[in-house]
């Protein structure tokens, strides 16, 4: 079955402190949402996702072995996917000092759209399907405008966090959902994650969908599906990510 590729915007940034434009490709899988309640099938053209390429999509909540494009500056090389995943458990509920709340960053300012609740609910396993305890975390996304900072662009951020994962691997999201850049063919609305574990760098990225995931979580240094319930409280998901190893 031929595979789409999406690829997000990531600001990365130099040691100077300037930013730059990452493009980092990577295939999604299952039933995604592009933003505003759009959901997407991973057979087939779909209209407002940038298409890159052909590959094998492969059956669980996200893909390994995914071609990477370039190498990501900033970043370790991607570790290879080599095992044949986890079982999917509940990602339960994290210590509290493994909240994070992203905010503005960098002495910018808060983002002045209003944004629906989403908190997730994350667990992060290493090699052997242990808990990555104390993994270092670092997340941004665009705000309710698909932006990531007041110059729009690579601008960032309004929306930033540096954590810890708990001595479960465990971590909570309380942020707004963020959207789809605002321009022609945008991909979907994502979620950036870095992570730092063993002295192996990952970035991961959250996309957005719908229904039961599969089983068995996959390795990825890639795309992590998000399934997502909405309640009077807002936006509700639960995430299993799978370090390559």
């Amino acid at each position: 079955m031929g595979a789409w590729m999406i690829g997000t915007r990531s600001p990365s940034r130099r040691a100077s402190g300037v930013s730059r434009q990452v493009i980092t490709p990577f295939c999604p899988v299952w039933r995604l949402c592009t933003g505003a309640g759009n959901a997407v099938a991973g057979s087939g053209l779909v209209t407002g996702v940038r298409m890159w390429a052909v590959g094998v999509l492969a059956a669980g909540l996200v893909v390994a072995g995914c071609d990477g494009g370039a190498p990501r500056p900033d970043a370790s090389p991607s570790p290879s996917a080599s095992t044949a995943g986890c079982a999917r458990v509940a990602a339960g509920r994290a210590d509290a000092a493994a909240t994070l709340r992203p905010g503005p960053s960098e002495g910018k300012p808060k983002a002045t759209a209003a944004g629906e609740a989403l908190v997730v609910d994350a667990l992060v396993l290493g090699e052997a399907c242990a808990p990555a305890a104390g993994a270092a975390l670092r997340i941004w996304h665009t705000d309710a405008r698909g932006l990531y900072g007041p110059k729009g662009g690579d601008d960032c951020c309004f929306y930033e966090a540096l954590g810890t994962s708990d001595h479960s691997g465990r971590f909570r999201l309380e942020t707004i959902r963020p959207a789809q850049y605002p321009e022609p063919n945008a991909p979907a609305a994502h979620i950036h994650v870095r992570i730092d574990h063993r002295d192996l760098r990952y970035e991961v990225t959250m996309v957005f969908g719908f229904g039961s995931p599969p089983a068995t979580v996959m390795p990825t240094d890639g795309p992590v599906v998000v399934p997502l319930s909405h309640d009077s409280a807002g936006w509700r998901g639960e995430a299993v990510v799978v370090l390559a190893s």
